[in-house]
């Protein structure tokens, strides 16, 4: 998933023209003042969208780097030739007890 402050910064830029335009149109104010206010609305939006945006991107960088370091992808089997076996891991298998456990429930 991509994370760039530009992506939320347009979401935001266009929802705030979007909010601007029908808010200004239904007070019955001029069409020509309401797409001033409605582009001065997109540009604040779009500015604060940015900040917001960089927030979210280091967040989201910040909480992968961490689960990366405290959940390490473990090593699966040694090389041929190596001295002794070592234990293979076997990673997202369901035990079969779960399956026959639900199907005797149903």
């Amino acid at each position: 998933m991509r994370s760039d402050p530009s992506i939320t910064s347009a979401i935001l830029a266009l929802a705030g023209f979007a909010v601007a335009v029908v808010a200004g149109l239904s007070a019955d104010i001029p069409a020509t003042t309401v797409l001033a206010r409605a582009l001065l609305a997109m540009f604040a939006c779009y500015v604060v969208g940015m900040g917001v945006g960089s927030v979210l991107s280091r967040v989201a960088r910040e909480h992968v780097a961490q689960y990366r370091a405290s959940n390490p992808i473990p090593s699966v089997g040694g090389m041929a030739g190596a001295s002794g076996p070592e234990p293979v891991v076997v990673v997202d298998e369901a035990p079969e007890s779960i399956g026959v456990e639900n199907a005797k429930k149903s």
